[in-house]
């Protein structure tokens, strides 16, 4: 189990260059990644970078939520979209802040999941998991027994 610290992030900026966000992780570690997860806070309304060939899960972790395009994303509700589509994104109030999965839908098969409580539980062998503590911000990789009551859990495998 490893624990990556909100300080341990690497900030950098969009690829769009419209905005910042705070890479927690990436498999590999080098340009051509399977999986990017990271955090960005959107300030303004505008227009989501392209990702072919990936898909992303998106949630709003503070802040009072988006449109993207026509579809409300409220707090704590994981949405699954394309990276292909040309998503504009429209803030409901003030900024917000959120969690990011981009992954190779040709090879991995990603979920993600709120919970408040107990740590839902995945299934045998994924090639990864991660829990992000809403609280303290720090994620969790490759868990077992990490204390986490609301959080947000993400797991990858093999896609079939």
């Amino acid at each position: 189990m490893a624990i990556i610290k909100k300080s341990q992030y690497k900030e950098m900026l969009w690829k769009n260059g419209k905005g910042r966000t705070s890479e927690i992780d990436r498999f590999p570690h080098q340009e051509n990644y399977l999986w990017r997860l990271s955090s960005a806070t959107i300030a303004k309304d505008g227009e989501f970078s392209l990702f072919p060939g990936f898909d992303r899960w998106l949630v709003v972790t503070s802040g009072a939520g988006v449109f993207l395009n026509d579809v409300k994303l409220e707090p704590l509700r994981p949405f699954h979209f394309s990276g292909e589509e040309q998503i504009h994104c429209r803030l409901i109030a003030d900024e917000v802040v959120d969690l990011g999965l981009i992954f190779d839908r040709e090879k991995i098969h990603a979920e993600m999941i709120y919970f408040s409580g107990a740590i839902p539980q995945t299934s045998a062998n994924p090639l990864a998991t991660y829990i992000f503590d809403l609280q303290s911000h720090d994620t969790y990789k490759d868990v077992s027994d990490c204390v986490v009551k609301n959080g947000i859990l993400i797991t990858l495998r093999n896609a079939e």
